[in-house]
């Protein structure tokens, strides 16, 4: 993956905070996502989305972007106007009350979001852990 390939995208209008592409880039280029288009991916505190237009396009995978502060009609028009919208799902909501069957996501991305939320003992093991298929 090449974070120039997503420059038209980077702006202070989608970032929240350091360069999730960049970040992106490095993760996927060392453990690359074997994903395809029949899988789920979790982009798990996505912000308005940057991470989730990356996943997407990088893996073909059908993508839940998740945040608690960005409005699902907010990062709905911003997947709209990026042609991502059949491919990406976004949702507003706690990630300590995550609404999704258990073993139906084949991968979970938190890019410098993780901290905000999975700081409780347990946290980890009890809410996200059980969303993974075995060999996720």
């Amino acid at each position: 993956m090449e974070a120039n390939r997503y420059r038209d995208y980077i702006s202070s209008e989608t970032m929240m905070g350091p360069n999730c592409v960049v970040i992106l880039e490095e993760l996927l280029n060392k453990y690359p996502l074997k994903v395809g288009t029949d899988d789920l991916v979790l982009d798990l505190g996505c912000g308005k989305g940057l991470s989730s237009l990356v996943i997407a396009k990088e893996t073909g995978a059908k993508v839940y972007a998740v945040d608690l502060w960005i409005t699902e009609q907010e990062n709905w028009k911003r997947f709209s106007e990026w042609s991502i919208d059949d491919k990406v799902t976004p949702i507003c909501e706690d990630a300590n009350n995550l609404r999704f069957e258990e073993r139906i996501f084949s991968a979970m991305i938190s890019i410098d979001s993780y901290h905000y939320f999975g700081g409780e003992v347990g946290f980890f093991q009890e809410k996200i852990l059980p969303l993974l298929k075995d060999g996720g």
